[in-house]
Protein backbone atom coordinates (compact mmCIF):
# COMPACT_ATOMS: atom_id res chain seq x y z
CA UNK A 1 0.00 0.00 0.00
CA UNK A 2 1.52 3.85 -1.17
CA UNK A 3 2.35 5.86 1.64
CA UNK A 4 -0.42 8.50 -0.26
CA UNK A 5 -3.38 6.34 0.55
CA UNK A 6 -2.21 5.11 4.12
CA UNK A 7 -2.00 9.07 4.29
CA UNK A 8 -4.85 9.63 3.03
CA UNK A 9 -6.84 6.66 5.25
CA UNK A 10 -4.93 8.36 8.19
CA UNK A 11 -6.68 11.56 7.40
CA UNK A 12 -9.87 10.35 7.10
CA UNK A 13 -10.16 8.72 10.42
CA UNK A 14 -8.08 10.83 12.43
CA UNK A 15 -9.76 14.49 11.07
CA UNK A 16 -12.47 16.13 13.16
CA UNK A 17 -14.24 19.19 11.40
CA UNK A 18 -14.45 21.62 14.33
CA UNK A 19 -18.26 22.29 14.80
CA UNK A 20 -19.92 24.20 17.76
CA UNK A 21 -21.60 21.14 19.08
CA UNK A 22 -18.77 18.89 19.32
CA UNK A 23 -16.82 22.06 20.55
CA UNK A 24 -19.45 21.61 23.56
CA UNK A 25 -17.90 17.82 23.75
CA UNK A 26 -14.48 18.48 23.36
CA UNK A 27 -11.75 21.13 23.58
CA UNK A 28 -10.64 21.75 20.26
CA UNK A 29 -6.62 22.97 18.95
CA UNK A 30 -6.76 25.65 16.62
CA UNK A 31 -7.78 24.31 13.52
CA UNK A 32 -4.49 23.59 11.13
CA UNK A 33 -6.19 21.86 8.34
CA UNK A 34 -9.68 22.23 6.04
CA UNK A 35 -10.36 18.83 4.64
CA UNK A 36 -11.34 19.51 0.93
CA UNK A 37 -14.62 18.22 -1.03
CA UNK A 38 -14.43 17.18 -4.09
CA UNK A 39 -17.14 16.47 -7.03
CA UNK A 40 -15.96 13.31 -8.94
CA UNK A 41 -17.82 12.39 -12.22
CA UNK A 42 -17.60 10.09 -15.30
CA UNK A 43 -14.11 11.37 -17.54
CA UNK A 44 -16.21 11.87 -20.69
CA UNK A 45 -19.39 13.42 -18.92
CA UNK A 46 -20.06 16.77 -19.59
CA UNK A 47 -21.43 18.18 -16.71
CA UNK A 48 -20.51 21.92 -14.67
CA UNK A 49 -20.94 21.39 -11.06
CA UNK A 50 -20.98 25.28 -10.82
CA UNK A 51 -24.40 25.47 -12.69
CA UNK A 52 -27.72 24.23 -11.88
CA UNK A 53 -27.59 20.69 -11.51
CA UNK A 54 -31.37 19.52 -12.33
CA UNK A 55 -32.15 15.86 -12.81
CA UNK A 56 -28.37 15.30 -11.73
CA UNK A 57 -28.06 11.92 -9.76
CA UNK A 58 -25.32 12.83 -7.03
CA UNK A 59 -24.93 10.47 -4.27
CA UNK A 60 -23.29 11.97 -0.83
CA UNK A 61 -23.10 9.63 2.20
CA UNK A 62 -26.09 10.96 4.24
CA UNK A 63 -25.29 13.01 7.33
CA UNK A 64 -21.97 14.70 6.40
CA UNK A 65 -20.76 18.05 5.48
CA UNK A 66 -21.00 17.45 1.74
CA UNK A 67 -24.66 16.25 1.94
CA UNK A 68 -25.67 19.66 4.18
CA UNK A 69 -23.69 21.26 0.93
CA UNK A 70 -25.37 19.65 -1.73
CA UNK A 71 -28.57 19.87 -0.27
CA UNK A 72 -28.34 23.80 0.54
CA UNK A 73 -26.66 24.58 -3.27
CA UNK A 74 -28.13 22.09 -5.09
CA UNK A 75 -32.00 20.69 -3.93
CA UNK A 76 -32.96 20.76 -7.57
CA UNK A 77 -30.95 17.41 -7.88
CA UNK A 78 -31.66 14.18 -7.44
CA UNK A 79 -29.63 13.77 -4.36
CA UNK A 80 -29.09 10.35 -3.69
CA UNK A 81 -27.92 9.77 0.55
CA UNK A 82 -26.32 6.13 1.20
CA UNK A 83 -25.75 5.07 5.00
CA UNK A 84 -22.29 4.57 4.19
CA UNK A 85 -19.45 5.87 1.58
CA UNK A 86 -18.94 2.22 -0.09
CA UNK A 87 -22.37 2.37 -1.42
CA UNK A 88 -21.70 5.66 -3.10
CA UNK A 89 -18.75 4.03 -4.56
CA UNK A 90 -20.26 1.16 -5.38
CA UNK A 91 -23.19 3.21 -7.01
CA UNK A 92 -20.83 5.69 -8.93
CA UNK A 93 -18.66 2.49 -10.56
CA UNK A 94 -22.46 0.61 -11.68
CA UNK A 95 -23.00 3.91 -13.45
CA UNK A 96 -26.37 4.82 -10.96
CA UNK A 97 -25.00 8.28 -10.30
CA UNK A 98 -24.14 10.93 -12.41
CA UNK A 99 -21.74 12.80 -9.72
CA UNK A 100 -19.97 11.76 -6.23
CA UNK A 101 -19.58 14.45 -3.93
CA UNK A 102 -17.22 13.63 -0.95
CA UNK A 103 -14.25 14.48 1.09
CA UNK A 104 -11.49 14.85 -1.19
CA UNK A 105 -9.26 11.92 0.22
CA UNK A 106 -11.86 9.69 0.05
CA UNK A 107 -11.99 10.68 -3.40
CA UNK A 108 -8.74 10.21 -4.09
CA UNK A 109 -8.88 6.71 -2.09
CA UNK A 110 -11.42 5.27 -3.93
CA UNK A 111 -12.64 6.77 -7.17
CA UNK A 112 -9.81 8.90 -8.77
CA UNK A 113 -7.66 5.97 -8.71
CA UNK A 114 -9.92 4.32 -11.79
CA UNK A 115 -9.80 6.33 -14.78
CA UNK A 116 -13.08 6.25 -15.58
CA UNK A 117 -13.37 8.70 -13.66
CA UNK A 118 -12.18 12.72 -12.78
CA UNK A 119 -12.76 15.59 -10.21
CA UNK A 120 -14.65 18.05 -11.17
CA UNK A 121 -14.94 22.16 -10.67
CA UNK A 122 -12.49 22.81 -8.15
CA UNK A 123 -12.09 21.58 -4.41
CA UNK A 124 -15.00 22.82 -2.30
CA UNK A 125 -13.72 24.09 1.91
CA UNK A 126 -16.75 26.92 2.40
CA UNK A 127 -18.98 28.16 3.26
CA UNK A 128 -17.54 28.50 6.90
CA UNK A 129 -21.40 27.69 8.11
CA UNK A 130 -21.16 24.28 6.80
CA UNK A 131 -17.66 23.37 6.79
CA UNK A 132 -16.53 25.20 9.75
CA UNK A 133 -13.13 26.49 10.30
CA UNK A 134 -11.45 23.70 9.65
CA UNK A 135 -9.71 20.25 11.60
CA UNK A 136 -8.87 20.09 14.75
CA UNK A 137 -7.41 18.15 17.36
CA UNK A 138 -9.84 17.33 20.26
CA UNK A 139 -8.88 16.91 23.79
CA UNK A 140 -10.80 16.62 27.02
CA UNK A 141 -12.29 19.45 27.93
CA UNK A 142 -9.83 20.02 31.21
CA UNK A 143 -6.95 19.42 29.12
CA UNK A 144 -6.17 23.66 28.42
CA UNK A 145 -2.92 24.05 28.93
CA UNK A 146 -2.08 20.81 26.62
CA UNK A 147 -4.11 22.33 24.06
CA UNK A 148 -2.17 25.32 24.47
CA UNK A 149 1.27 23.73 23.67
CA UNK A 150 -0.28 21.90 20.73
CA UNK A 151 -1.17 24.70 19.26
CA UNK A 152 2.31 26.56 20.09
CA UNK A 153 3.79 23.25 18.49
CA UNK A 154 1.70 23.05 15.54
CA UNK A 155 2.47 27.09 15.02
CA UNK A 156 6.39 26.87 15.21
CA UNK A 157 6.08 23.44 12.77
CA UNK A 158 3.98 25.98 10.08
CA UNK A 159 6.42 28.89 10.78
CA UNK A 160 9.47 26.67 10.00
CA UNK A 161 7.86 25.19 6.96
CA UNK A 162 7.62 21.67 8.14
CA UNK A 163 3.86 21.64 8.16
CA UNK A 164 3.89 22.66 4.42
CA UNK A 165 6.41 20.15 3.56
CA UNK A 166 4.56 17.06 5.09
CA UNK A 167 1.25 18.20 3.51
CA UNK A 168 2.65 18.35 0.10
CA UNK A 169 4.76 14.96 0.78
CA UNK A 170 1.40 13.19 1.56
CA UNK A 171 -1.10 14.55 0.78
CA UNK A 172 -0.35 16.37 -2.21
CA UNK A 173 -2.99 19.07 -3.55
Amino acid sequence: MGRDIVAAKWSRKAAMNITEDRARQVRFSEPYYQVPSAWVGQAGADLDVEGELADVAIGVQQGTIQDRYVTQFHPEADIRRYSDSGGVVNDMHSGRLDLVFTAFPLAQETLLTDDAFARRGPLVTEPESIYGPGIGAAFRQRDRELVERFDAAMAEVKANGAFERLQRKYFGE
